[in-house]
């Protein structure tokens, strides 16, 4: 029976190749590759599509091995609107890269639109292996493309890039958050999108703020949002992150800083048609939102402001829609429930974190309020508390997705127990039949996230 490997050496004879020079063209291990010519190793699609472009073999030996559906979105229905045709005219152009045109970018950013929609509804986790074994192949092309393709190519592979970034973020690998936020910005530099490249320097300031570093996630905010060439709306949610690291470390320009952020934020519907495809879910909510944080944040000691949280996060809440029962809103109903305690609401508080936690337990995903966040977070004496530890906000160790508010509530969303999130006295229990085992983080893209998945615990904070 011919394989892959049968078919792949005797092309090699017919042109005189030798084993280490196809590995050096196709940028493989020798070795790796001499096992997998002598079916010690299975060939995967991607390895296959580079020996048949390298052996200028015309599809001989991919023919050869079982397609892996790359392509095709997880857990979409549509596919993205991926048609037969837009997935063939993929395989064409990675086995001979001279097939590349705009028809190959156009499928592209369609396929990227759809894993969009597929991590709002799934979260971040199930995701991770698909993009990044797209985004391997991608980069082949990148590295390939000549002409006026090119520019275009290279634009949307920034986009992967950068999606590959948050949902190593989302998922907790700052290391490889960082690797493709770099790529993105790279790529974003070559192809000149001056949003795209502040997009990464804001997600890089939120990998910051979640690793507790108020200083880089501030600067880097600020540096995000500094050119008036990139999208308003971009530019609007930075004041928002550069004001919430302000708030965390008591500076008082935090509050003065949400008045601009507020006017940039109220400019967008003007220029609503220019959003960027990667960063659709700017909406008026979205924007209370992220002002209801920073105002919590500054809420703690000020009964005022904390009073403007409730407000805000209250309004963008009622304003998402459907959308408020996605995972990456019990971020926000956590901060509504920490917000409602601090005002003595402990009722309303537990009605707020209910709803956070049940959120959590359907979708598996716990909101991100303290999976990352490290001792020196504006939370930290509370959370110290709340769990155990002292007032310097050295906590007790917890396990991940900890979320804590002031003496009397506390939520706690970790894999393998069960539990219960309580307020003032007033229990609210969930049970799972079972741990997921996904990581969790909140979808949408928002960056409100978390850690894995999993059973629901919660307990009541100390008197």
């Amino acid at each position: 029976m011919e394989t892959f490997g049968k078919r792949a050496r005797a092309l090699m004879r017919e042109r005189g190749i030798s084993l280490r020079r196809l590995a050096q063209q196709i940028n493989y291990d020798p070795g790796y590759l001499s096992k997998v010519l002598n079916g010690r190793k299975r060939a995967t699609p991607h390895l296959a599509e580079r020996v048949d472009a390298a052996l200028g073999a015309d599809g001989e030996p991919v023919a050869l091995v079982p397609p892996d559906g790359r392509w095709r979105v997880p857990d979409d229905a549509s596919d993205g609107g991926l048609t037969p045709d837009d997935e063939e005219r993929l395989m064409l152009a990675v086995r001979r890269p001279s097939r590349l045109d705009g028809a190959v970018v156009d499928a592209l950013a369609k396929i990227l639109a759809a894993q969009r929609r597929a991590e709002d509804a799934i979260g971040s986790g199930p995701l991770l292996a698909p993009v990044a074994a797209q985004l391997g192949t991608i980069e082949g092309l990148v590295v390939d493309a000549r002409g006026p393709v090119r520019l275009p190519l290279v634009d949307v592979a920034s986009q992967w890039a950068e999606f590959l970034g948050w949902l190593h973020t989302s998922t907790g690998d700052a290391e490889q958050a960082r690797r493709w936020f770099d790529r993105a910005a790279e790529w974003a530099a070559e192809s000149g999108n001056p949003t795209m490249a502040a997009t990464v320097l804001s997600f890089k300031g939120h990998l910051a703020f979640l690793l507790g570093r108020m200083g880089p996630a501030a600067g880097l905010s600020r540096a995000a949002r500094r050119s008036p060439a990139v999208w308003i709306g971009q530019r609007a949610y930075d004041a928002h992150q550069e004001a919430r690291a302000l708030a965390v470390i008591g500076d008082p320009m935090a509050e003065r800083l949400l008045a601009e952020a507020a006017e940039l934020a109220a400019a967008v519907e003007d220029h609503r048609d220019d959003t960027p495809p990667w960063i659709y879910y700017y909406s008026a909510p979205f924007y209370l939102l992220e002002r209801g944080w920073v105002y919590r944040l500054l809420g703690r000691d000020d009964e005022r402001l904390n009073a403007e949280a409730i407000r805000h996060l209250s309004a963008g809440l009622a304003g998402l829609g459907d959308a408020r029962e996605s995972a990456w809103a019990a971020e926000y109903l956590y901060h509504l429930a920490f917000a409602l305690f601090q005002a003595g609401e402990a009722g309303q508080a537990c009605d707020a974190a209910g709803q956070a936690a049940a959120i959590a337990h359907r979708t598996g995903a716990a909101p991100a309020a303290g999976t990352a966040r490290r001792a020196t977070s504006a939370d930290a004496p509370q959370m110290a508390e709340a769990s155990g530890g002292d007032r310097a906000g050295r906590a007790a160790p917890l396990t991940s997705g900890l979320v804590a508010g002031r003496s009397g509530l506390a939520v706690r969303l970790s894999p393998g127990y069960g539990g219960a999130v309580s307020a003032g006295g007033r229990p609210w229990r969930f049970r799972r039949g079972g741990r997921r085992g996904r990581p969790g983080g909140a979808s949408g893209r928002r960056r409100s996230r978390a850690g894995r998945g999993g059973r629901v615990r919660a307990w009541r904070g100390g008197g």
